[in-house]
Parts: C-alpha cells; sequence; structure tokens
C-alpha cells in the first residue's frame, strides 16, 4: 500500500535507479520532475526507514544567476561557488541532531556549462553527470540528489532546507513530502525553510 501511494504522488516521476544508490530504498522512487520556472525550485523528501532522500530541483538563475555559459571572471566564480556549495550538504540542511543522520551519497547534476571542466569538489561526484543537450543554454537547471542514513529515524521530526536562503532571486520552493505516515506538499520561502515530516 505504502509503495503504491509513493507512486501516486509521483505520478509522471522519473524513477532513480535503485543501482546508484549505496542501499535500495523506497525513498528512490519518490521522485516528481518540476516545470523550469525562475524564482521557483522543488525540494523532494522520502523517508523510508532510516533512510532518508532529498532532491533539489532549481534553474541555474536560480543557483549562479544566469543560465549560459559564463562569460566573465564573475560568472565562473559563481559556477565553482554553486559546484562547492551543492557538494556541502551541511550547508544547505540541518537535522534534529538527536537524528543522527549523516551523509550516504550525493549527485550533482549541472548544465553542460557547469561542469565543462570535468572539476568535482568531493568524492563520488560524477561531473560526467553533467547536462550536455545542445540548445540547453535557454533552460538549464540544477538538480541534485542527496543521500542520508539517520541511527534514530523516530528523532526526525524536521529537515531545515537551509538551501532555500541559499538560491538566489528565490520566490517560493515546493516541498514535497513522503514518509510511511504522510504525504504532502509544504510551501517554503527565505523566512520559512522548516520541513516537517511529523
Amino acid at each position: 500500500m505504502y509503495r503504491d501511494l509513493l507512486v501516486r504522488v509521483a505520478t509522471g516521476a522519473a524513477l532513480l535507479a535503485a543501482a546508484t544508490t549505496p542501499y535500495p530504498s523506497l525513498a528512490d522512487e519518490f521522485v516528481q520532475k518540476g516545470v523550469h520556472e525562475h524564482g521557483r525550485a522543488t525540494l523532494t523528501l522520502a523517508v523510508d526507514g532510516a533512510a532518508l532522500t532529498i532532491t533539489l530541483e532549481a534553474p541555474a538563475a536560480n543557483v549562479v544567476g544566469f543560465e549560459h555559459p559564463p562569460k566573465t571572471a564573475d560568472e565562473s566564480a559563481a559556477v565553482i561557488a554553486a559546484r562547492r556549495l551543492l557538494n556541502d550538504p551541511g550547508q544547505l540542511f540541518a537535522f534534529p541532531p538527536a537524528a543522527a543522520c549523516r551523509t550516504q551519497g550525493i549527485e550533482v547534476t549541472a548544465p553542460y556549462w557547469a561542469a565543462a571542466d570535468g572539476a568535482s569538489t568531493r568524492p563520488g561526484t560524477s561531473a560526467a553527470a553533467a547536462r550536455r543537450e545542445p540548445g540547453a543554454d535557454m533552460h538549464s537547471d540544477y538538480d541534485a540528489t542527496y543521500r542520508f542514513r539517520c541511527a534514530n529515524p523516530p528523532a526526525l521530526a524536521f529537515v531545515d532546507a537551509l538551501v532555500v536562503t541559499r538560491l538566489r532571486q528565490i520566490h517560493d520552493v515546493r516541498a514535497l513530502i513522503a514518509t510511511e505516515s504522510i504525504q504532502t506538499e509544504q510551501m517554503l520561502s527565505v523566512d520559512r525553510v522548516r520541513v516537517k515530516l511529523k
């Protein structure tokens, strides 16, 4: 029943490949591709036992400030800063300390022009995951998936999505939540970053 509900919530979504995860989980099935709209981003949070998976989808304009290959030194610096930020979940998410959540994996998919140098700031991050579609300059996105394992899942009552405050010119962030007890949606903003999981 839980699996069926997740599938319904994620209608039209692409399922994450279980083979790319360090531990297969129902949480991997709860992914929904958002619409490219400047000023808006989507977070998906799925809890399955001790596993927490968070995905972020955001237009490049709201991550680095533009959606084209960098043309200036400042734009190049913004791409490097975004790469470092998105590969540092400690700056993006905060959990109740009692939940004892630890990062298990990170995958950041950047526009082709943001990873053209093939550099990676964190082991396990695939620079090859960068989008390389021709003509993608007009609508470029950053997608990221963060996997955590929490030693004390009952204490995981919320996630503070600090990433909302790190995005540029963001109006709101749609948070989709799926746990064993709730399936819901919450709207976040720079003034409201807490995602309630219970």
